[in-house]
C-alpha cells in the first residue's frame, strides 16, 4: 500500500522479511529487514525537476547493477525503520542560470530550493547511514584556492516571486534577500547557502520545508558582504524538524568576489 501522506519521514513499521519502498524525487530507496541487518539499496534518476513522493511496502529489485547496495548488522533489528530529513552536511553555492544584476540601494528576496538528506536508523535509535536525495556535486568555495572549504554545486533560476518556484518534498526552500548599499550595481552569479548554519522547519498548512531566511548585505564601499542568518522560522506556523549542525556566523565579513561570483 502506497502512502498519501506527504511526509515522508517519521517511523515505519517494517515486518520481519518485509520491505519498505521510498521514492522521494529522483531517489528509489529500498529498506529491507532481516533478522540481524538492515538490507539498503537506492538509485537515483536522471530526471532534475522529479517530484515523486511515494512511501508504502515494495520489493528489492532483483537486478541491482547500477545501485548502491549497503548491509548493516545489529544483534536484532527493531519492528520500524526511522527516517529523519536533514540538511545537507556542507554549504551550498548555488550557481544562477541568468546573471543578476541589483541597481544601487537596491533590496531582492530570491527564492531557492536545496536537496535533502535522508538520515536512517533503526527503530531503536541506531544510526544506519545518510543518504542525499540528490546525487551531490562538489566544488570549492573560497577567495582562493586555499583559503575557503568544500561544498556541493547546484544550479538554480532564483525566483523572485515564491509562487513561481516549483515546491518538491526533498527540497528545501530558502529566502535570501541581497541589499546593495554600493554606489554600483551589483553583479550576483551565485550565491553561497551556509547549510549546516542553517535549521529546518515544516509548514503546518502544506508540509513544504524551510530553512531559516538569510539576508546577504554588499557594503558601500563595495569590497565585502555581511551574511545574517534570520532566527527562527521564516513565516508563521512552522514546526522546527531540525537544530543548524553549526552555530551560525551571523555577521561574518567575506570578499563579495567570493560571495557573488
Amino acid at each position: 500500500m502506497v502512502s498519501a501522506d506527504p511526509t515522508w519521514w517519521g517511523r515505519f513499521p517494517v515486518a520481519l522479511g518485509g520491505c519498505l519502498a521510498l521514492s522521494l524525487g529522483p531517489l528509489e530507496l529500498w529498506i529491507q529487514r532481516r533478522q540481524r541487518e538492515w538490507y539498503l539499496t537506492w538509485r537515483h534518476g536522471d530526471d532534475p525537476v522529479a517530484t515523486a513522493c511515494r512511501l508504502g511496502t515494495g520489493s528489492r529489485p532483483a537486478d541491482t547493477t547500477d545501485m548502491q547496495v549497503t548491509r548493516h548488522a545489529l544483534g536484532a533489528t527493531a519492528d520500524s525503520v526511522l527516517i529523519d530529513v536533514a540538511l545537507t552536511d556542507r554549504p551550498m553555492v548555488l550557481g544562477l542560470d541568468t546573471r543578476l544584476f541589483l541597481p544601487p540601494g537596491q533590496k531582492a528576496t530570491l527564492y531557492f530550493s536545496t536537496p535533502l538528506s535522508l538520515r536512517l536508523s533503526d527503530g531503536d535509535g541506531i544510526p544506519l547511514t545518510t543518504i542525499a536525495s540528490v546525487l551531490p556535486v562538489e566544488t570549492w568555495f573560497g577567495a582562493s584556492t586555499i583559503d575557503g572549504v568544500l561544498a556541493y554545486a547546484s544550479r538554480t533560476k532564483g525566483r523572485l516571486e515564491l509562487g513561481e518556484l516549483l515546491l518538491r518534498r526533498h527540497r528545501a526552500v530558502t529566502a535570501v534577500t541581497l541589499h546593495n548599499r554600493a554606489r554600483d550595481a551589483m553583479a550576483v552569479e551565485r550565491i553561497h547557502v551556509p547549510m549546516p548554519s542553517l535549521a529546518l522547519y515544516v509548514a503546518q498548512d502544506d508540509c513544504t520545508l524551510w530553512t531559516n531566511a538569510l539576508t546577504i548585505e554588499r557594503d558601500a564601499g563595495g569590497t565585502t558582504g555581511r551574511v545574517a542568518v534570520g532566527k527562527g522560522p521564516p513565516a508563521a506556523k512552522m514546526t522546527r524538524l531540525t537544530q543548524a549542525q553549526v552555530a551560525p556566523q551571523t555577521g561574518v565579513l567575506h570578499a563579495v568576489s567570493a560571495l557573488f561570483t
